[in-house]
């Protein structure tokens, strides 16, 4: 068997593939860099907790916030560690509601002072009078709220 030096061998072309980057898997360390960074708000400390090195942590945070798998991942879990923390419209009624009735109480365990329970029946008002005049189809109606209370007066 001899050998034919003189000809090249052909190249092959490399092959090209297409890869999804924002639907890539993320490694363990990347998971842990987007949990961290949603915990922390910084990137190279997030780098740090998850396990890279110090003195690259820098280099490594600022790639890793390019990458589009780990930008999607930590826009989703930042998605959902906001949602339970917005509170609903029925449970902003029902804390008026509560304050109002004196079944909250403050942080020294005290009950509510009669104006604070006074604003939460405002606020409880305006949004219930707003509510129904908007159902009513009477949007620009004007709501007044008189109290009557003497101090000197006990209950």
């Amino acid at each position: 068997m001899s050998l034919n030096f003189s000809e090249p061998t052909p190249k092959k072309e490399p092959v090209k593939r297409e890869v999804d980057w924002e639907n890539r898997p993320l490694s363990k360390r990347q998971e842990d860099f987007c949990q961290a960074f949603v915990k922390l708000n910084n990137a190279v400390q997030a780098a740090i907790e998850a396990g890279y090195a110090e003195k690259s942590a820098g280099m490594i945070a600022s790639e890793n916030l390019r990458k589009p798998n780990i930008a999607k991942r930590i826009n989703q879990l930042r998605d959902k560690a906001a949602k339970p923390s917005i509170a609903t419209s029925q449970q902003v009624m029902q804390f008026f509601t509560d304050v109002m009735e004196g079944k909250i109480k403050d942080q020294f365990g005290l009950e509510a002072s009669l104006s604070d329970r006074t604003k939460a029946a405002v606020e409880l008002a305006k949004r219930t009078v707003d509510l129904d005049q908007k159902l009513a189809g009477k949007p620009d109606a004007t709501i007044e709220i008189k109290l009557d209370w003497d101090r000197n007066k006990e209950n």
